[in-house]
């Protein structure tokens, strides 16, 4: 299975939209396509932990997209290691907890948003 594939699946099964995901995570419009298109665009770090953070996707499935995606969830930078941390620990807490703690360390923050419902009403 391809990122774009399970990303798809992803959608489907939260009954999500690209507008969503892109209210949701911050991504670009163009981004969330190149993702869904598995263009090997954008493909890092931040915009994975971007959009599993910003979904509020568990560990073992944010893991799996970051495969997917040809992203290492390592410890190697500082940086890194927070987005780990947020991946691993922060699951089910609040688009503002997770960055509060950036913030906290010193890091910029997600722009992560957690009420989307109010879009689905605009």
């Amino acid at each position: 299975m391809t990122l774009g594939e399970r990303l798809k699946e992803i959608q489907i099964i939260l009954k999500i939209t690209n507008k969503d995901i892109i209210y949701r995570t911050g991504l670009a419009d163009a981004m969330v396509d190149s993702l869904r298109n598995d263009r090997s665009v954008g493909r890092d770090m931040r915009t994975m932990v971007k959009l599993c953070a910003g979904l509020g996707l568990p560990p073992s499935v944010s893991h799996e997209l970051c495969a997917l995606a040809g992203v290492a969830l390592n410890s190697a930078t500082r940086q890194n290691h927070a987005y780990r941390f947020i991946i691993d620990t922060m699951f089910g807490k609040t688009a503002e907890y997770k960055e509060r703690f950036l913030e906290s360390i010193g890091l910029p923050r997600l722009d992560i948003q957690d009420d989307w419902q109010k879009l689905k009403r605009s």
